[in-house]
């Protein structure tokens, strides 16, 4: 059996076809070789090549910052006036300023590409949670109680396996609103039958908690949050000029028109055309199955004297 370095998972060498030379090669090097299984070997040969792109391009940045400031300093001695001495020293100062925010952007970026490498497993252990906000915190009320409330409000059958609040514990300040409530479902479809009936905590009732400051959503990992965050300011700029925008599935669109239908009736009374008398139809007149109206030569004989008398 052999491990792959990336997933932790072991795969049988004869059912890889590997040869006995190369996993005892393996073997003696493992302490400097890597081995990856055909799923993880093409995410693994990009984090490397990621890494060596940003190795590189910090070590060329930072020579180029070193070039200058030892320009800057072999100046400094042949120049006495002190505005230049000053001007050379403001751009010192403005260099460090910059290694600091590559430093500082070198290591964002890091973290930022650990998350990435760990995205998938993190959805896995969220992928039946659910986060809910507004949910009062009370020493004497379980959450449990809360959280049971809240699914009947909403009209959720299933309830969770695990409760539990996000955070330090603020109980002794009690002008801070409850944290966040995560919710562990039995499985996806519970968690789907939650996020279906979300909408409905708006319209419910109950004298636990205001049902109008309750928001409902996925547990979203922290890579998620970071691009929700940001989707969200580039939808208040846009808003800006025009407040039809809305998010829907993560990206920033346009709000659908509402559709407007127009029935013939409808038309014809904003036009302000008169509606039409009933015609009765030949084969119904003079029928015991026939409604109540004159014969057709007297509507029609009643009909011209109202022209007539309209003339």
């Amino acid at each position: 059996m052999i491990e792959c370095d990336r997933c932790k998972l072991f795969f049988c060498t004869k059912c890889l076809k590997m040869s006995d030379q190369t996993y005892a090669a393996l073997c003696q090097a493992a302490s400097v070789s890597h081995w990856f299984c055909l799923s993880c070997e093409q995410p693994a040969l990009h984090a490397i090549r990621d890494d060596r792109e940003i190795e590189e391009k910090c070590k060329a940045y930072f020579e180029e910052m070193n070039k200058r400031v030892e320009v800057l300093e072999n100046e400094m001695p042949k120049k006495a006036d002190k505005a230049v001495v000053d001007q050379l020293c403001s751009d010192i100062n403005n260099l460090k300023t910059e290694m600091q925010g590559a430093h500082s952007d070198v290591s964002t970026l890091s973290d930022r590409l650990e998350l990435i490498r760990k995205e998938n497993e993190e959805k896995e252990k969220r992928k039946n949670n659910i986060v809910v906000h507004g949910l009062p915190e009370k020493e004497n009320i379980p959450d449990e109680e809360i959280a049971d409330e809240l699914l009947s409000v909403i009209q959720v059958r299933a309830r969770p396996r695990h409760v539990e609040r996000l955070g330090q514990n603020r109980f002794d300040n009690p002008e801070v609103k409850g944290r966040p409530l995560r919710m562990v479902m039995e499985n996806d479809t519970a968690k789907s039958e939650v996020m279906k009936n979300a909408t409905k905590v708006r319209r419910g009732q109950t004298t636990s908690f205001d049902c109008k400051t309750v928001f409902i959503n996925p547990d979203y990992t922290k890579l998620e949050r970071e691009d929700s965050k940001k989707l969200r300011e580039q939808l208040k700029k846009k808003r800006e000029t025009d407040p039809n925008w809305i998010i829907r599935n993560f990206k920033i669109v346009r709000k659908p028109l509402p559709r407007t239908t127009g029935s013939p009736l409808g038309s014809r009374s904003d036009l302000g055309s008169p509606p039409r008398r009933p015609i009765v139809p030949p084969q119904h007149i003079g029928s015991p199955l026939s409604p109540s109206y004159p014969p057709a030569s007297q509507l029609l004989a009643m009909r011209n004297r109202e022209e007539e008398e309209q003339d």
